[in-house]
């Protein structure tokens, strides 16, 4: 996702300012100076991508562990006439790993996200190159649908600024998209949960001749919001137009 500036050494600096402990939002600031926002930003999403990454991989080990805790548990329940005088000692073994798990699970992220999501809230209004639109959908597209308020108006900045930024795409521009901004466009038609970005998407995948949301537009021409009724049909006679 990160672009060539992101290989060098300025992004696991600015990840190890942000990951140890929540930072108030001057000192996140103070770890970004110097940087553009559009470089900013993609370092950000990078590190939210980055705790969503380790998320799962502690996801991933809390089942390991309760599995092995219920093994170790069931095998000592059939076996405990044999384990003599070191039975409690290893009938502990299975709750304390069942334990591990549990709280495995609620440490569902650390304060890298947090500190990464207060800094894109400082840089995102001053974003503006297309070469960081795969960055926002790839972070955006990992906020879907948060539960902390805050968390809930970061995610709808960042899809008002994909809106922006699709709306100064040419058509050559549309039909050079990766493909993991189309497959987050394609979504963000199917969800309609912010106009302004399904509106962005029907017409930068209409202009790309993207057939794929064919079938999610042909249900928004009957939408009861004008814009995104006017954009659904734009994006049919797109696609009728190349046929």
């Amino acid at each position: 996702m990160l672009n060539q500036q992101s290989t060098s050494k300025v992004y696991p600096a600015i990840k190890e300012k942000l990951r140890p402990v929540h930072l108030p939002a001057p000192e996140i600031t103070k770890a970004l100076a110097g940087l553009s926002a559009d470089t900013a930003a993609t370092y950000l999403c990078q590190c939210v991508v980055d705790e969503d990454f380790t998320r799962r991989g502690r996801e991933k080990a809390a089942l390991i562990w309760l599995a092995m805790g219920l093994l170790v548990w069931t095998a000592l329940n059939v076996s405990w006439g044999s384990v003599g005088t070191l039975g409690w000692p290893l009938f502990l073994v299975g709750p304390l790993l069942i334990s591990l798990a549990v709280w495995l699970t609620q440490r569902r992220f650390g304060p890298l996200r947090d500190n990464a999501l207060t800094g894109l809230t400082q840089v995102i209004l001053d974003v503006h190159e297309r070469e960081t639109l795969e960055s926002l959908c790839e972070a955006t597209a990992l906020l879907n649908g948060g539960k902390r308020r805050w968390e809930v108006e970061i995610e709808i900045a960042l899809r008002t600024t994909i809106a922006r930024l699709l709306t100064r795409l040419s058509a050559d521009d549309a039909a050079l998209l990766a493909n993991p901004i189309r497959e987050f466009l394609r979504i963000a038609i199917a969800d309609n949960r912010h106009t302004e970005l399904t509106v962005a998407a029907l017409l930068t995948l209409g202009s790309a001749r993207d057939e794929i949301a064919l079938p999610h537009a042909e249900t928004l021409r009957a939408s009861l919001v004008e814009n995104v009724r006017e954009a659904a049909l734009e994006y049919i006679q797109e696609l009728r137009g190349s046929a």
